[in-house]
Order: C-alpha cells, then structure tokens, then sequence
C-alpha cells in the first residue's frame, strides 16, 4: 500500500527564485507529455514476436546493403536484422562490431561478406539455439535462449500507478527501437543551495531486447537549464540477482510471474525513492556537493573511464569556462556533475547515448568517481 505525502512533508522551495522557476517547470512537464505517452504506446503496441531457434538452421540473407534472417519455418520467413541485433549476433561469434560497421559500409559485396561470415561460423557451432525477438518483421534482439524475458506493460503500468499515488506527473520520455525510458517528477520546486532550484524524480528503463537491464533511479534537474543528473540505482541489482544455468528453459508461467514479481518491485522502490526522508537526504547530498572541491586527477579519471573522448573534452571545456548561469559557480563536484549533464543534453545527439551520459553526472553527484559506469563508455 503506497500513501501520499503532502509537501508539507518535504524541503519544498518558497523563495521568490523558486516562484519563477515552478511557471518553467510546468513548461516542462507541457512538453514532455507527448513523448511520456509516445513511450506507453510504444509499449502498449509493440510487443516482441519471440522465436527459439538452432543456429545451425538461421540463415543470414542479403537485401541490398542490409542483413536479413531467413527463418526454419514453413514459410521460410524472413525479417529485417536490427544494427543492435547483428551486433549482439557478430558479439557471439567474437567478431568485432566494428569489423562488421566497416564491412557494412562498402555496399553490397560488404553485406554479403557480413552475412556470409555469419552463416559460416553458426552452421559450424555447437548446435546452440538462440531467442530472437522481432518487432515491425525486424529482429531486434539475439540472444541466449535462456534470455530473462520480461513483460514491459505490466511494469510500466505499476511505474505510473506508484508516482502517481505520491502525485508524481510525467515530465519526459525515450521511445527508442531497442530501449524505453519514462521519467516522472514530484509536483514541487526544491532549493537545497540558495539560487540553485530544482526537480526530483524517478526514471524507469528497460530494453526488451537485452540492451541494458531493468533499472530504476533517481534524478534531480535544475530548472535554470534542464541539466539532468540520473543517480542511484536500485532495481537492476534486484534484476540482475542469481544467474540462471544457460541450458534451463522455463516455461511462459515463469516468465510472467517473474514479470509480476520485478513490477512490484518496482512500486515499492518507487515508494522508497519519493519518500519525504529519501528527497529530503538526496538535497543534503546536492547542498553538500555545491561545497565539495573536486580533485582534479580523480575526476579526469573517472570521465576517462565512463566517456569518450569528444564527450571528455567538451565537458572539462565546459567546467573551466565562465559559464555560471547553466553550470553553478564553483570548482565543485555540484559543477562537474552538471557540466556532464549539460553536455549530454547540448552535445549528444543520440538519445539513446544521452542517457548513459546523464548517469555518468549523477555517479559523480554519489560520489562514485572511483567506479566504472557500466553502459556508458
């Protein structure tokens, strides 16, 4: 049972900064109801057509300067091959994907050497069999047949139940072929460090097709800029848990208590993270942050490990430049962390490369410099 917790219950903002900034945060709630509800269709209407195969009976095909999968059916049917797809397949056969991305780059005969690589080393396995999921007669996912299937509907739908019993709203939404993500915030304006006011929310995550595990978290936005910092993590521990032998098949029954089971928990997680004493613990953290000098050498090594180069640069450009009305003043861990959220919302076109990002800003907000943010390099 969630209950409601009124604002008197949280550090809600009252100062003249924070009146200006709640007409922005309505703004953006305004314009990220389309994409929440685009995320929920998408959920809703495309479900993964899913199909046990050996792999010594696929067959990899060309159509111009595209991959196929001509399935052992009656029909022989066949369906387009998904770039994250081929990747997972090419990764299973130790082929580098970037050998593949060169190949496929040559037209034609580079597609057909793609495919025959691929038809060569699966007819010559060790008779393994794969779960491929499909979507709009494209396979989007290949994987092991033992693959933890989980039922995006049910999950998203106890996500939206559980903010909204805490009177969270839908501020935004990644409706990507291979990944989703919705976000949702509480109805209130913080100010944890004078002049800094900001949002908290919740952002679930999932891929269907193997592309990051289920995932719940926190995140904290400054309303001056709509930089996004997206810290802590819960529900991926709870999903990663004990890894099943690869040669167990479990029955649909399994997989959709197992569904039931990760949609629970992501209400109470849901519950835990909106609750009154978390949001108030998670300003202190910010309010701490805006005083904690950075040190140099840890930091440079932390956005080494989790960033590429391009996106390194541009962030210790952004740091060290004059900026003090997107980025707070300061030499500290409370600028870096937005530095890195600005840049992944400024110079990161790929949405779903954006998100890593932002997780990246909000491990440096924890405190986790010392660690590698799985995902995001």
């Amino acid at each position: 049972m969630l209950y409601h917790h009124g604002a008197q219950d949280y550090n809600v903002a009252a100062s003249a900064a924070a009146a200006e900034a709640r007409s922005k945060f309505e703004a953006e709630i305004e314009r990220g109801k389309a994409r929440t509800l685009a995320v929920i269709e998408q959920v809703q209407t495309q479900v993964p057509t899913d199909r046990i195969v050996a792999a010594k009976k696929l067959e990899f095909i060309t159509l111009g300067n595209g991959i196929k999968v001509r399935f052992p059916d009656t029909d022989r049917t066949e369906e387009g091959f998904h770039r994250h797809a081929i990747g997972q397949a090419a990764a299973r056969a130790d082929i580098p994907l970037s050998f593949i991305d060169r190949l496929m780059e040559k037209g034609q005969w580079g597609a057909e050497l793609v495919a025959e690589n691929l038809n060569r080393i699966y007819h010559n396995g060790n008779g393994a069999r794969y779960l491929t999921r499909s979507v709009k007669n494209e396979v989007r996912g290949f994987l092991s047949d033992s693959y933890r299937r989980l039922d995006s509907r049910p999950i998203v739908d106890q996500f939206i139940q559980a903010v909204a019993t805490f009177g969270a709203v839908p501020l935004d939404g990644y409706a990507l072929e291979t990944k989703i993500a919705v976000k949702a915030v509480l109805p209130y304006v913080f100010e944890p460090v004078p002049h800094e006011v900001m949002i908290f929310g919740v952002a679930l995550e999932n891929s269907d097709f193997g592309q990051g595990a289920l995932s719940l978290r926190t995140f904290v936005e400054r309303l001056w800029c709509t930089n996004r910092a997206i810290s802590t993590e819960d529900l991926r521990k709870i999903h990663l848990g004990a890894r099943l032998g690869e040669d167990l098949q479990l029955s649909q029954r399994t997989y959709d208590l197992d569904t039931q089971t990760m949609a629970s928990a992501a209400q109470d997680i849901v519950q835990r993270s909106l609750a009154a004493e978390n949001v108030n613990e998670y300003m202190g953290l910010i309010e701490k942050a805006n005083t904690e000098k950075i040190d140099p050498k840890n930091v440079m090594g932390f956005l080494k490990k989790n960033l590429r180069k391009g996106e390194v640069d541009a962030v210790v450009e952004a740091f060290n430049s004059p900026e003090v009305e997107m980025l707070p003043p300061g030499s500290t861990t409370w600028r870096m962390s937005n530095a890195i959220s600005w840049i992944a919302n400024t110079k990161v076109e790929d949405e779903g490369r954006k998100l890593e990002v932002m997780k990246v800003a909000g491990a440096m907000l924890d405190g986790k410099t010392g660690q590698v943010i799985e995902d995001a390099a």
